[in-house]
């Protein structure tokens, strides 16, 4: 069981050692001999040249800026432009290395005698007398920058350390935080002195930087192995770890004469291993849109600027060439991989970060266009420098940067006007559709087409606004009227993250969606209160009148079609008050009507129904066209045959009512049938106006050797049932 710390405890720690590495660097910074000068070096300089002298140091009034010192006569040492190079392990021999140290050491007791005798380029011989400390106040910038650079990265180690401490992936990232900053902060105090240090610190100071540098490589490369996610059991980040460590023990032994061997070459094969880890990881996030984002940012930092820092710093020393950037610049470039592989760690808004990475190869692309015309052009046409990165950036910017930002905004543009140019149809089509079950049907397929998720199922949402969730994994859409919220997962098929243009865009279709719903519900509710308003007039005016006629017929004939009459009102007014009927109230209420009609005419009803309806609703002019093809039917039935029986069977078979109505015509005479009338007509009609169909059958094919008339009509559930 790991031992847990609070988080405040691990950064107010870290602040701390941060806080001892800024004081002991400043210590052994300004425990140095101090001259008050500025050197530099040049093909045109002979020894080192004076480029800046300090009105406040000793050799204020002495040396000016521009003078060359030849030779400390006292000791007779010659000035050469090595003695202030930056990064002694810069060379290729350990034979070299040394000699610099000692180089080093001897330059430094000179400086440490009362006075110091300088032989100038001109001839003149000037003496100084050299402050044994050097005030902290003349401290380069160069020397802040690079403790700077160390305590970031240090600190955002131990910052993602502090929340996530049961992780392989923050322990070894805060390892590497911890080398690094061991590796910056001993490389400002030695590549920052005037000319000399103590040969005895210096080699101590530089064996510190060397190992933080390994600390920094080793399981940084490591990190891979364990995240997005774990490739084996195996051990790697110890077992590579170990195996940098062991390359330092060859370094602090010198146990081959090359630098190369145990410093540069491990950097370049850990570089290698990289893309090898990097490969297996592609392979087993395949429809892992959360890992494959976190390892494409990390891919974009590890090895876009791992190879800017390895080609222009490791790489020419290796060729033994002069580094295009000191390891003292070459640390913000290490920060910024490191601060940027922070973000995916953290998994700090994947969703975002994803969309970036495509932005960020391009760039990074450029940038190596320029350099690799730039190399081009100096070492196959042996062009000048100044001149070869000019043409190299003219280049570049002419051709490559334009070309690929044509290629970019062709590629988004043209491919995303096409996709919302096709959905336009479908689009206004799904939003005017009055069909609640079609709507729910329609909003799903248009999600789809937009986004193509993996899944899509509907939640109870909670938020009136879509909502990113798990980094990007969920787009949540609420709902909407009586449909439910909806939840997609995994866009593209499951190879990309949700991200903020997929919301802006959800939820710019989702309040399109409410509007017109809510328009769609004010009129409709204007038109109810309308018909309601037109009912009361039918029912006080029509109806009474009618009531009237029915009391006042003068013979049966006109009782009866008063009668009839006036129940086709009450019909209309029915439906002219209801928005929705029950099928199966409706149902009842034709079943009741067909034997109170049959009756009076001595026809046998026979009602067979096998379902009861009660999950489904009809629309007003669903009830009052399912009611009329019933009466139509059965009308002719009754009118226009000598039927003795009648029956009529009620089924549902795939959501369809099917509705087949039979009789006994007993004079029906197969050669000479029946030709179809307007009462035949109405009911296909009305059939076709639900979506339905009505089928004739007569004779041996229908049910009872007279007529049969078979309708099928589609049913869809309770409007207020979601799926």
């Amino acid at each position: 069981m790991k031992l847990l710390i609070a988080p405040q405890k691990i950064i107010s720690l870290s602040a701390l050692i941060v806080l001892g590495v800024f004081i002991l660097s400043s210590y052994l910074a300004v425990n140095v001999p101090w001259m008050g000068v500025v050197l530099g070096s040049g093909p045109q300089c002979e020894g080192l040249c004076v480029l800046e002298v300090d009105n406040r140091g000793p050799a204020a009034g002495i040396l000016k800026a521009g003078d060359h010192i030849v030779v400390l006569s006292d000791s007779e040492i010659r000035l050469q432009s090595d003695d202030i190079m930056e990064e002694p392990d810069s060379y290729a021999l350990y034979s070299d290395y040394n000699l610099f140290l000692s180089r080093q050491d001897e330059l430094h007791t000179a400086l440490m005698q009362p006075t110091l005798t300088l032989r100038l380029g001109d001839g003149r011989l000037e003496q100084i007398r050299p402050q044994a400390l050097r005030p902290l106040s003349v401290l380069p910038l160069l020397f802040w920058y690079q403790l700077l650079c160390g305590a970031t990265v240090f600190l955002a180690g131990m910052g993602v350390l502090a929340f996530r401490p049961r992780e392989n992936v923050t322990i070894i990232y805060a390892m590497t935080g911890f080398g690094l900053m061991l590796a910056s902060s001993t490389a400002a105090i030695y590549s920052t002195r005037e000319l000399a240090m103590a040969g005895e610190l210096f080699y101590s100071l530089s064996l510190i930087n060397q190992f933080g540098t390994l600390l920094f490589v080793g399981p940084f490369v490591s990190i891979l192995w364990y995240y997005p996610q774990r490739i084996h059991s195996f051990p790697f980040g110890p077992v590579f770890t170990t195996i940098f460590m062991l390359c330092w023990l060859v370094n602090l032994l010198q146990l081959t004469d090359s630098i190369d061997v145990p410093m540069r070459y491990p950097i370049f094969v850990g570089l290698l291993v990289t893309f090898a880890l990097a490969t297996i990881q592609w392979r087993k996030s395949h429809l892992q849109p959360l890992q494959r984002a976190i390892l494409k940012w990390f891919l974009l930092a590890w090895l876009g600027g791992g190879t800017i820092y390895t080609g222009l710093h490791m790489l020419p020393l290796v060729l033994h060439r002069e580094a295009v950037i000191s390891q003292s610049l070459g640390w913000g470039v290490l920060v910024t991989i490191y601060l940027v592989i922070a973000l995916g760690i953290t998994r700090y808004r994947l969703f975002d970060l994803d969309r970036w990475v495509v932005t960020g190869w391009l760039w990074f692309l450029g940038g190596v266009a320029v350099i690799a015309f730039d190399a081009l052009l100096v070492f196959l046409l042996d062009i000048q420098d100044q001149l070869s990165l000019a043409i190299s950036l003219a280049i570049a910017g002419w051709f490559y940067f334009p070309v690929r930002q044509y290629l970019w905004s062709l590629f988004l543009s043209n491919r995303k006007q096409g996709e919302f140019r096709d959905m336009v149809p479908s689009l206004l089509t799904t939003l005017l559709n009055t069909n609640e079950y079609e709507l729910k049907q329609e909003w799903r397929q248009l999600l789809d087409r937009l986004y193509s998720p993996l899944n899509i199922e509907s939640i109870k949402s909670t938020s009136e606004n879509v909502q990113l969730s798990s980094e990007g994994i969920y787009l949540s859409i609420p709902g909407f009227r009586d449909i439910s919220g909806l939840q997609l997962s995994y866009a593209n098929h499951g190879n990309r993250l949700f991200n903020k243009e997929d919301c802006h865009l959800a939820e710019a279709v989702h309040q399109l969606f409410c509007r017109i719903q809510e328009f769609r519900e004010a009129f409709t509710n204007g038109a109810m209160e309308e018909r309601r308003r037109l009912a009361r007039d039918l029912h006080d005016d029509v109806g009474a009148k009618l009531l009237t006629l029915v009391y006042s017929a003068s013979n049966d004939k006109q009782e009866d079609l008063a009668r009839e009459t006036l129940g086709e009102l009450r019909t209309v007014i029915h439906n002219l008050e209801s928005e929705y009927s029950s099928l199966a109230t409706t149902m009842s209420e034709l079943r009741m009507e067909t034997t109170d009609r049959c009756k009076p005419r001595g026809v046998s009803l026979k009602w067979n129904q096998a379902v009861q309806f009660e999950a489904n609703q009809l629309e007003a002019r669903q009830h009052a066209n399912l009611k009329r093809i019933v009466r139509e039917t059965v009308t002719n039935a009754l009118r226009h045959s000598d039927a003795k029986n009648l029956q009529i069977d009620v089924d549902c078979d795939e959501m369809q009512l099917i509705l087949q109505i039979s009789n006994d015509n007993v004079h029906f005479d197969e050669k000479h049938p029946h030709k179809p009338g307007r009462g035949m007509h109405n009911i296909d009609s009305r059939a076709r106006e639900l979506e339905g169909s009505a089928e004739w059958k007569m004779g041996k094919d229908s049910l009872l050797g007279g007529y049969t008339v078979r309708i099928v009509i589609p049913l869809h559930e309770e409007s207020s049932s979601d799926e």
